[in-house]
């Protein structure tokens, strides 16, 4: 079971907003707790079973402080939202892990909040694998690693390892030669790069060499492997540095949601006529971060039925 740092779970809980992430759940947990707040309501027992305790909520639990165990055992978080374990109500489930609106690897992140789903024909909820047979195994030659399937022919893109600065592949590590060759070591295509661009993650080029912040902020630029877990970002063994094909790559900015990274600084916002933020409500999408014709999403505003967010941006899945 592949498992995110608490923060990680904590930001995907505080930013997931009433009606379209919700969840409500049914059974109890072993776990002793109240299945209700008794600083607020004078009717709760405490000591019930609950899918949710009271313990988790508050400064270093999984909820943010002013959460409240609803009696159900699902969690109402301060703006009012309701969350609970393992799935999101008012989803539409897709058929990969990444879109099935599940917690397929128990971690607490669900489709897209998911750090390792990285597109959503990415069927892999527990490392950056794709998690479809045959995908992306060629240690030598790479086509477009997020269009869910191995082979070239519907996406154009041919990428040779020995092209790509930072592979150390053993069958076909990087030549400096070969690359300055064009014959050897071509650009994209126009029709890679029209195809799998789109279904490239804000941070990553269209070989799968991605930026991905870890749980401290920190920056780790690695090739998406089988092998790469967000938990070993910094074991270059299991997740081999790479540099990134600047004709087929979409930039991470300062105000952009990449892999790992949930959460935005405050001038990425846009400020109200007093130069504040809105009180008590959950920050919109940052102006200006998609490509036009794309709407702008965010942990606190998903996309509509029959698109995915992929890194901030509304996008339709592949046929």
């Amino acid at each position: 079971m592949s498992r995110k740092p608490s923060y990680l779970v904590a930001v995907a809980a505080a930013f997931l907003i009433s009606g379209a992430i919700a969840s409500a759940c049914s059974g109890s947990s072993e776990e002793a707790g109240t299945t209700c707040d008794p600083a607020t309501d004078p009717t709760c027992t405490p000591g019930e079973d609950a899918t949710v305790p009271t313990a988790e909520i508050g400064t270093g639990g999984k909820y943010p402080p002013g959460s409240t165990v609803l009696p159900d055992g699902a969690v109402m978080l301060p703006d009012g939202a309701i969350v609970g374990p393992g799935s999101f109500t008012g989803c539409t489930p897709g058929s990969t892990q990444c879109t099935n609106c599940k917690d397929d690897d128990g971690d607490g992140l669900i489709d897209w909040l998911d750090p390792e789903c990285t597109g959503p024909l990415d069927n892999d909820e527990n490392s950056f694998a794709t998690g479809i047979p045959g995908d992306n195994i060629d240690p030598c030659k790479q086509d477009c690693w997020f269009d869910g399937n191995s082979g070239s022919g519907n996406d154009g893109c041919l990428f040779n390892s020995k092209c790509l600065p930072g592979s150390t592949e053993p069958k076909c590590p990087y030549d400096p030669v070969a690359a300055k060759d064009p014959k050897q070591c071509p650009p994209p295509s126009e029709k890679c790069i029209k195809y799998c661009k789109p279904l490239t993650p804000k941070g990553c080029d269209c070989a799968g060499c991605c930026d991905v912040y870890d749980s401290a902020g920190g920056l780790h630029t690695v090739k998406l492997t089988t092998t790469c877990t967000y938990e070993t970002l910094g074991d270059a063994t299991k997740c081999p540095t790479c540099t990134k094909i600047a004709d087929c790559s979409n930039p991470c900015g300062k105000c952009d949601f990449c892999l790992g990274k949930l959460t935005l600084p405050p001038e990425c916002y846009p400020a109200t006529p007093d130069g504040g933020t809105a009180p008590d409500a959950p920050p919109p999408p940052p102006p200006g971060s998609c490509p036009d014709g794309l709407t702008a999403c965010s942990p606190t505003t998903p996309c509509a039925t029959g698109l995915y967010c992929l890194t901030g941006c509304c996008i339709k899945p592949p046929a």
